[in-house]
């Protein structure tokens, strides 16, 4: 007591140190305990939650009218999404037999020509993969409105290879659509001129095109860039990369008696008269990075279908 009277600033300020702690003390121990009780709360809720997700709907009244609601609420926006699609496809125009295969040749001979000036290969008698139709004609009107479509995608694929700067087209295989072969058509927009399309629980069709080409990095990464553009302008199709397989033209490094360096030409010849020094003779060579790529290619085509009727419902494209 005496030390408090002597010492009566200090004291005070011990006090208020002790009182102080004391006091934090208290603080984090409630904030402790806030946090212990908000965890275990948010634990509970978050065990709720995914208990809830993984139950089955009890099937009352009142979940069955929800349930429908939500499933409605999706079909109209998958709905909204197909009508987008359907909208931005290209699609099928009315074509007579004989006025698709003067378009056949037409595209034809424009691809050889720019193949020729750009010093591209193509395979020997090149038609972008519509070689029986050089001599003979679709089998209907509506045949040939689905071909013209089917050869826009190709000769857009085909033009897009010879700009791209690619030393040569190897192969091109494309798949005929089932109406080419007999069967009903499968397309999914309404055209004068063309039969309605096959209702079916699909969304889309898909037609492989496969290709082999060789060429260097550069023109196979614009051509990629080109069939994944989403602007209409660039691809007006809707183009899927499916399958990419790329070999190096040479499977092995050179051997070292491939490889010729002039030793002399290190030292730099001495300067002219005039003080400029003549440009060295080159003292290395590129053994690897400049070899073509062998490339084979699998590109799906996609068409979306148009909505299958509703029950009852006589008209598909409404």
């Amino acid at each position: 007591m005496n030390w408090i009277r002597e010492n009566k600033k200090l004291a005070t300020i011990v006090g208020i140190m002790i009182a102080g702690a004391l006091g934090l003390g208290v603080w984090l121990y409630l904030s402790y305990s806030a946090y212990s009780t908000a965890r275990d709360e948010y634990a509970n809720i978050g065990n709720s939650v995914t208990s809830l997700q993984s139950a089955k709907i009890y099937p009352n009244e009142e979940n069955n009218l929800l349930l429908g609601k939500k499933v409605l609420e999706y079909q109209d926006e998958v709905e909204k999404l197909r009508g987008v699609l359907m909208h931005l496809q290209q699609p099928f125009k009315p074509l007579s037999e004989t006025e698709f295969q003067s378009k056949l040749k037409e595209r034809a001979t424009a691809i050889r020509q720019k193949a020729e000036a750009a010093g591209l290969t193509l395979p020997p008698d090149f038609a972008l993969g519509f070689n029986e139709y050089t001599a003979t004609l679709p089998k209907s009107p509506a045949v040939a409105a689905e071909l013209g479509v089917h050869l826009d995608v190709i000769d857009k694929i085909v033009t897009t290879i010879v700009e791209s700067g690619m030393k040569s087209l190897d192969s091109l295989e494309r798949t005929k659509p089932d109406i080419e072969n007999g069967g009903a058509l499968t397309a999914s927009t309404k055209t004068s001129g063309a039969p309605a399309p096959v209702v079916s629980d699909q969304v889309l069709d898909r037609y492989p095109i496969k290709l082999s080409f060789t060429t260097d990095q550069a023109p196979l990464q614009n051509l990629m860039n080109v069939l994944s553009n989403p602007n209409p302008k660039v691809m007006p199709h809707f183009t899927v990369v499916r399958l990419l397989s790329i070999e190096n033209e040479k499977s092995e490094g050179p051997l070292k008696s491939d490889i010729k360096i002039n030793n002399d030409s290190a030292t730099p010849p001495p300067a002219e008269a005039t003080g400029v020094v003549a440009a060295a003779k080159p003292d290395a060579v590129t053994i690897m990075g400049e070899e073509l790529l062998k490339v084979y290619m699998e590109v799906d085509y996609i068409r979306f279908r148009e909505t299958a009727p509703k029950p009852g419902s006589t008209d598909s494209h409404k």
